[in-house]
């Protein structure tokens, strides 16, 4: 759907990748008018060629996150990233969408003597704040992932797995179900204030509205004042390979586990 026209709403969000998507059908399920501009097709983005592992928590730990915000706050944020994972699969089952997903949980490798401190550490700290977290032994671990390479491991029963093209573009079609009015090939180019308003022009038409949402990431250019210097790009390898045989599947992850390290927070932390 492309945008000839200036029209009115009550949101408009810039970017249609998990953050954008998931407002819009939010907000749409909420009563609201939504208007969402996409500078090149669903998917196109970070949200489409990630590798479909839903995380829970990020590096900092609740102790962490307290320090900074406080413990009223802190909690809050905590209990925003407790949530993450329901949350998606939550609307995956709500909404029908077909996206390979596995709700097993997260596994995560640690190396030597630090690794095994940081993944104790997650442990503790989450399970403290009610996560369903577990250390597991070399032993143990190996058995998880067919593999001998790591020393030890945490397991934490609130992660998962899914195809993320197939999640946005069902992000996408779900919102629009609702009645959110998604706009492809659509980028915006200039954002001003009007009064109490907001006025989001595209290269064929403009939206006004009193509600702006931002959600371009790694791709917000210069729409808004700034706003590019607060993103750090990261690179990512992904490699696939043939279809293993039943064999081998057997042998590998066997439960579907989905894997990451420790080697590089440690290496950050050096």
């Amino acid at each position: 759907m492309v945008l000839t026209d200036d029209v009115e709403s009550d949101v408009v969000i810039v970017g249609a990748g998990f953050t954008g998507l998931s407002a819009a059908l939010h907000l749409a399920e909420a009563g609201l008018s939504v208007v969402v501009l996409v500078a090149k097709e669903i998917g196109w983005g970070a949200s489409g060629r990630n590798g479909g592992q839903v995380n829970p928590a990020f590096d900092v730990l609740p102790s962490g996150v307290r320090a900074h915000f406080g413990k009223s706050r802190g909690d809050q944020v905590l209990k925003l990233v407790d949530d993450a994972c329901d949350l998606v699969f939550e609307m995956i089952k709500r909404h029908g969408i077909k996206c390979a997903h596995r709700r097993v949980p997260y596994l995560r490798g640690a190396y030597g003597k630090r690794g095994i401190a940081e993944v104790k550490r997650w442990v503790q700290e989450w399970g403290d704040f009610g996560a369903t977290v577990t250390y597991n032994s070399k032993q143990t671990t190996e058995q998880i992932l067919g593999s001998s390479f790591f020393d030890a491991s945490m397991e934490d029963a609130r992660g998962g797995s899914l195809q993320p093209l197939s999640y946005v573009r069902s992000l996408a079609r779900a919102a629009s179900g609702v009645g959110a009015k998604i706009y492809t090939q659509n980028p915006a180019i200039h954002i001003q204030k009007r009064s109490v308003d907001w006025q989001v022009a595209a290269p064929n038409g403009s939206v006004t509205v009193p509600y702006l949402l931002i959600c371009t990431n790694g791709y917000s250019g210069d729409l808004w004042p700034h706003l590019k210097q607060n993103a750090i790009p990261v690179a990512r390898l992904q490699a696939v390979t043939e279809p293993l045989s039943d064999h081998l599947r057997a042998q590998i992850l066997p439960k579907g586990h989905h894997v990451s390290e420790t080697a590089s927070t440690q290496i950050r932390r050096t």
